[in-house]
């Protein structure tokens, strides 16, 4: 952990160390940051470690952020973030507008969303491995199962897919040939890793990254790789609409005028690999 302090606010660099993450669960941030703003930077997922019910959730209700109470980091963690998620993740316009002409398409069927984190040697670019190949094969099945157990034919259903890689794409479109969706504006690559070598591209691999979550979290089912934090995001994503907290109508007010997030019947369901 790394705390600059300035003359209006707090720079924070949070890191996730066995030291640190004990400690955060154990005390709450104003014993540390006595100041009204605080800028967080963290490659962790702070809120599930550190949300603490018994320090945070009375404050939560009576703002309207949370809607029950709770009794774990972890829940109460994910319904603040789904909340952060849709103040904080809005395209601007011209991305907004690329992202809402997919879902107005892919909404004409239902909706089944595939994470899919290979990494390894079968990834468009260099990492460890995150989803070995064989997984695929389960992917399919989980697929077919969903669609037998609701009377769903090929037609009537959109396989989604977001990879890291071409390779699993090919895998899917081989098993549903007809009707696997992929949006294909950007290309596909690790935006982190090409800010760091500060590649023309990062641009790009980032624009296509958030297209690919927003529209992940418009799936009636979702799969989505148990290790990918990318995955997760999309799972939080896809349970935000649950969440009965107006946020639209407050970013209309701070002049926000094309929004990814609308208004859906149910909340779609969801499993990981």
């Amino acid at each position: 952990m790394i705390i600059v302090k300035g003359l209006h606010r707090y720079e924070w660099n949070y890191l996730p160390t066995a030291r640190n993450a004990p400690y955060y669960a154990r005390n709450p941030l104003s014993a540390l940051l006595k100041t009204p703003t605080i800028l967080l930077t963290t490659y962790s997922d702070f809120t599930s470690r550190s949300l603490t019910p018994k320090f945070y959730q009375k404050t939560l209700l009576e703002n309207g952020l949370i809607s029950s109470n709770h009794t774990s980091e972890t829940r109460m963690g994910i319904e603040v973030r789904s909340i952060w998620l849709r103040l904080l993740l809005n395209p601007c316009q011209s991305l907004c507008t690329v992202i809402n002409n997919h879902i107005q398409v892919l909404r004409e069927r239902t909706i089944i969303g595939l994470q899919l984190r290979l990494g390894g040697q079968k990834a468009n670019y260099v990492e460890k491995e995150m989803l070995p190949v064989e997984v695929l094969s389960r992917v399919v099945s989980l697929v077919w199962r969903y669609m037998k157990a609701r009377s769903l034919q090929l037609q009537d259903v959109y396989v989604l897919v977001s990879s890291d890689s071409d390779f699993a794409i090919r895998k899917i479109r081989k098993a549903f040939p007809t009707n696997t969706y992929v949006a294909n504006d950007f290309p596909i690559g690790h935006s982190a890793e090409a800010k760091i070598r500060k590649a023309a591209s990062w641009e790009l691999y980032t624009k296509r990254a958030i297209m690919d979550l927003m529209l992940l979290k418009e799936s009636d089912y979702l799969i989505y790789s148990r290790k990918s934090s990318f995955g997760k995001f999309a799972h939080e994503l896809q349970m935000a609409s649950s969440n009965q907290l107006d946020v639209n109508s407050f970013l209309r007010q701070q002049g926000l005028q094309c929004s990814v997030f609308h208004d859906r019947d149910s909340v779609g369901t969801s499993t990981y690999v």
